[in-house]
């Protein structure tokens, strides 16, 4: 079976980031991006690059997840505006 937004409702999504485990999940993600940023503060731009550039791309990574049910939100309202709008035109 084929997972699709437009399967997905509203009150689970809400319900998934109630979760304690979602919660625990974001609190370590946020301690993780405040950890690369202290380090990014310490270090070198001159003399290590590469990790300043990895410590960002983990910050961006953990960032993504944690605003990702803010994205599918966003999604999922729109795809049902979008079959309530072809619902109208077509009824």
């Amino acid at each position: 079976m084929e997972d699709n937004i437009k399967d997905m409702s509203l009150s689970e999504l809400e319900g998934f980031v109630e979760t304690r485990v979602w919660r625990l999940m974001i609190k370590a993600a946020l301690d993780a991006v405040s950890s690369k940023m202290e380090a990014n503060n310490q270090i070198d731009p001159f003399k290590d690059p590469t990790t300043i550039c990895r410590n960002q791309g983990y910050i961006e990574g953990l960032n993504f997840l944690i605003d990702y049910p803010a994205v599918l939100k966003e999604q999922v309202e729109y795809e049902r505006k979008k079959e309530e709008k072809e619902e109208k035109k077509d009824g």
